[in-house]
């Protein structure tokens, strides 16, 4: 006879994965731009360029706003970036500044929608809403795990196998759910070589 596993009762599922997803394979021009800005800011344009090598260079100086470019571009940006050995704290602040440029004007709109007192978990129920802005493919589950407290997945995305975004993505999370909260802290759990990102979630 099998044992039941009892999932704890203050853990709920409140986005579940879809049933079929298919691997990440474009990004938004808006993603790529803030992140090499980030890195323009630092004064590390040169060896950006230098670990990106000639074949994507002029690709990534096109990259266009509001339009989709291939992951194989994405994954040569953020490999680059990744070279780099940036500390996880400045990636994380660079997910921040990133946020700021993509994500937090549509975050205001969406919260202000949603009525008053809206509160980080109704955000995080509407994650997918805000990763299918910026990724085309791939797929988000959130569980809350207590009462100010969650985790999130980030699956079948390519690029999540680099350090920097996993930091990056807590950083904008960060800075998101900051618009909501006295204070919010994001931690990188992702397992290494994996193409997904996880992240716990607290806010107070």
């Amino acid at each position: 006879m099998g044992i039941a596993h009892v999932v704890p009762s203050n853990r709920r599922m409140i986005v579940e994965l879809p049933a079929a997803i298919r691997p990440a394979t474009a990004v938004k021009g808006s993603l790529l731009q803030s992140s090499l800005a980030a890195v323009e800011r630092l004064g590390l344009t040169e060896p950006y360029f230098r670990h990106l090598g000639p074949e994507h260079a002029a690709a990534i100086r096109q990259v266009v706003v509001g339009q989709w470019h291939p992951m194989e571009l994405a994954l040569a940006h953020y490999g680059a970036i990744e070279k780099l050995g940036l500390a996880p704290q400045q990636s994380k602040q660079n997910g921040r500044l990133v946020a700021e440029k993509v994500q937090v004007g549509f975050a205001r709109i969406v919260f202000r929608g949603i009525g008053t007192a809206v509160t980080p978990l109704d955000a995080l129920r509407r994650t997918p809403a805000f990763f299918e802005r910026l990724i085309e493919g791939g797929a988000v589950s959130v569980e809350q795990r207590g009462p100010k407290d969650a985790h999130v997945e980030i699956v079948q995305i390519p690029i999540g196998r680099y350090e920097y975004v996993r930091e990056a993505w807590a950083g904008m999370f960060e800075a998101t759910l900051g618009l909501l909260t006295h204070r919010t802290m994001v931690r990188n759990v992702s397992a290494r070589g994996g193409d997904q990102v996880s992240l716990d979630i607290a806010w107070v």
